[in-house]
């Protein structure tokens, strides 16, 4: 498995440590199992595509939930994005990538109460 273990996971430190050894297995199979086509693509694309100029723009209600143990991305980024897009709303959760994973129902709160302030 140890070779399986070092590929990134889109789960934060802290889902990681409550598993179990079987649960690992199983989330390490899952993440292999589960990559999109396009991925690679999707991924060697990122890089080069700079928004940030069109972010100040931005006229639509934004909210943006920092994932705190998130392995793809920087907290930073996700400043980045909130300090720069008006009005944005910064939110932060202790997850990895898979916020609406690691602890949906707050997840959840967020969107549903985000989405009832800002509904036509």
């Amino acid at each position: 498995m140890q070779g399986r273990a070092e590929r990134p996971l889109p789960l934060g430190a802290d889902a990681l440590e409550a598993m179990s050894a079987e649960q690992l297995r199983q989330a390490i199979g899952f993440t292999a199992a589960g990559v999109a086509d396009g991925t690679p693509e999707h991924a060697d694309l990122a890089p080069r595509v700079d928004v940030r100029d069109d972010m100040p723009h931005i006229t639509a209600p934004t909210l943006v939930i920092s994932t705190t143990q998130d392995r793809f991305t920087s907290t930073r980024l996700h400043h980045e994005l909130a300090d720069t897009i008006p009005g944005a709303r910064l939110v932060e959760m202790r997850t990895g990538h898979l916020p609406m994973v690691e602890r949906p129902e707050e997840w959840q709160k967020l969107i549903t109460a985000f989405l009832a302030r800002h509904s036509a």
